[in-house]
C-alpha cells in the first residue's frame, strides 16, 4: 500500500512539473499493474515512463528529489 501511495505521488509530481500528461500516467500505471498481475514483476513507475519514452533520467531524478523533501 505504501508503494501505491508513492507511485501516486510520483505521478502527481511528474504531472505538476509538466513532464507527463494524465493519459501517460494512466498508461504507465496500467503497464505496472499488468506486469504485477501477469508476470509477478514490479517495475517502478519511473522506469516504465523511461521505457515509454516520455521521461528521461534527469526528470526522474528531479521528481525523486522533490519527493524526498516532502
Amino acid at each position: 500500500m505504501a508503494e501505491e501511495r508513492h507511485a501516486q505521488r510520483f505521478g502527481a509530481v511528474a504531472m505538476l512539473k509538466g513532464f507527463i500528461t494524465i493519459k501517460q500516467l494512466i498508461m504507465a500505471i496500467k503497464i505496472q499493474v499488468e506486469g504485477e498481475v501477469q508476470r509477478g514483476e514490479h517495475k517502478l513507475l519511473g522506469e516504465i515512463l523511461i521505457e515509454m519514452g516520455v521521461m528521461d533520467e534527469s526528470q526522474i531524478t528531479e521528481v525523486i528529489k522533490i519527493l524526498q523533501r516532502i
